[in-house]
């Protein structure tokens, strides 16, 4: 690639002293060599600004900050992407590792296809990578054709421009990156990317571990919201038949699941909060 755009890489830390310095190594033996390294420190409690501190000292390509404050997961997302300078925006998380020709080729991907600020990796896939969905391509391989938009922030490079148009990561508390993408995917073409881009340590204390029932519920609302929204791209009878398909769906799984698992608080939680009443549950039969 002979016009290297600049790549922000983004890392938000809180108590990563475990796998910080293997994360850090990761990005800075980086292959692609224009990037910035915005690190920014969420107050904490171990050893994790220090060693970030050690680091930035010894490499200029490093910024480290700490908030004054915890803010938490997706609004510290925002406060990192906020210092950023760069065309691309690359979140590498503290517990990830960079594979060091993960950042080359997923900006090699996306300068092929300009007119989308969005691209996502995919493990298993019919099609060769990398190739572009336009809005109603990608709510229909979401919605009909299982998850499309379900990516974590890692697994993305996002153009800063569209980025700090659509506001950034919304206040939604751990399907704050869902909401953005289904956003992103409602007005722009999206880009799938090669897989295999990085590697993650899971460790107890990961998003994986969260009360499953409200992510149950929370991912359940943010679909259906995004299909009923003004500038949902599909067509009526799609939207429709997208709605019917994933409410079905969803009682099926979890409402009759549940019921026949004898969990009835769980199956109460979330008639409650996915607003799901007796009627929805008899016209998925």
């Amino acid at each position: 690639m002979t016009n290297k755009p600049l790549v922000s890489v983004l890392m938000t830390v809180y108590n990563r002293e475990k796998c910080l310095a293997s994360s850090i190594e990761s990005v800075l033996e980086s292959r692609y060599d224009n990037f910035e390294f915005i690190i920014v420190d969420d107050c904490s409690t171990d050893n994790s600004y220090e060693i970030a501190k050690e680091y930035a000292a010894k490499d200029k390509r490093i910024s480290l900050y700490r908030n004054e404050q915890n803010l938490g997961d997706y609004p510290n997302r925002n406060k990192a992407a906020s210092y950023a300078k760069g065309k691309y925006l690359k979140y590498n998380d503290s517990d990830e590792e960079l594979y060091y020709f993960g950042l080359e080729i997923m900006v090699e991907c996306m300068e092929r296809f300009p007119e989308s600020p969005l691209g996502f990796v995919q493990i298993h896939d019919e099609k060769k990578h990398p190739y572009i969905l336009s809005p109603e391509e990608a709510y229909k391989r979401h919605y009909f054709g299982g998850g499309f938009f379900l990516n974590a922030p890692t697994s993305s490079l996002i153009r800063r421009e569209e980025f700090e148009k659509l506001g950034g990561f919304g206040d939604i508390r751990h399907r704050g990156d869902y909401d953005l993408w289904l956003r992103f995917g409602a007005v722009y073409p999206i880009v799938r990317l090669p897989a295999f881009m990085g590697w993650n340590y899971y460790h107890e204390g990961q998003e994986l571990s969260l009360n499953q029932l409200y992510k149950k519920a929370l991912t359940y609302n943010v679909s259906i919201g995004a299909l009923i929204h003004d500038n949902c791209p599909l067509a009526p009878e799609d939207r429709k038949a997208a709605i019917k398909r994933w409410e079905r769906g969803f009682i099926r799984n979890n409402i009759f699941g549940g019921l026949l698992k004898f969990k009835f608080r769980d199956v109460a939680y979330l008639m409650k909060e996915c607003n799901i009443s007796f009627g929805d549950m008899l016209s998925s039969l």
